[in-house]
């Protein structure tokens, strides 16, 4: 299922208009239902009543749309802890925490680094190991997650 980039625009306008960061949206169907999954979070974290309040605004504002000619379930919420990292935003914003970082070497071979990073700037993430610095460019990194 696809989700009309216009409508996708909306959202992402209503759950910063709450102040907080639209990380993702996905629409699909699971067991015979249509589901709308919003991941809502900022620098501060994200509480229940904020999802609540999310949830609220994102639902007034699909109405005045008219979105979802068939029933659909609303589902508004953290990404976790376990949320991928992948963009400059996300990087610095956990700057001093454990990564795992997943990457493509020089010869193209996937290589996995652990440490604490040290900085994101606008093309690249440095961690830090065992009083080493490992530079990574955007592109080479294949994923990342926070250790815990």
């Amino acid at each position: 299922m696809n989700l009309e980039s216009a409508v996708e625009t909306e959202i992402v306008s209503v759950v910063e208009s709450c102040g907080f960061d639209c990380y993702d949206v996905k629409y699909f169907a699971a067991g015979g239902k249509t589901i709308l999954r919003v991941f809502a979070d900022s620098d501060e974290g994200i509480s229940m009543d904020d999802c609540a309040t999310i949830s609220h605004a994102l639902s007034d504002k699909l109405d005045a749309l008219e979105f979802g000619n068939d029933e659909y379930t609303l589902e508004v919420s953290s990404p976790g802890l376990d949320r991928p990292l992948a963009t400059q935003r996300d990087f610095r914003r956990f700057i001093g925490k454990e990564v795992q970082v997943r990457y493509l070497d020089e010869t193209e071979k996937q290589c996995k680094q652990v440490g604490h990073i040290v900085s994101a700037d606008e093309t690249t993430l440095i961690i830090e190991c065992g009083g080493q610095k490992f530079d990574f460019l955007y592109e080479a990194v294949v994923s990342a997650k926070l250790v815990f």
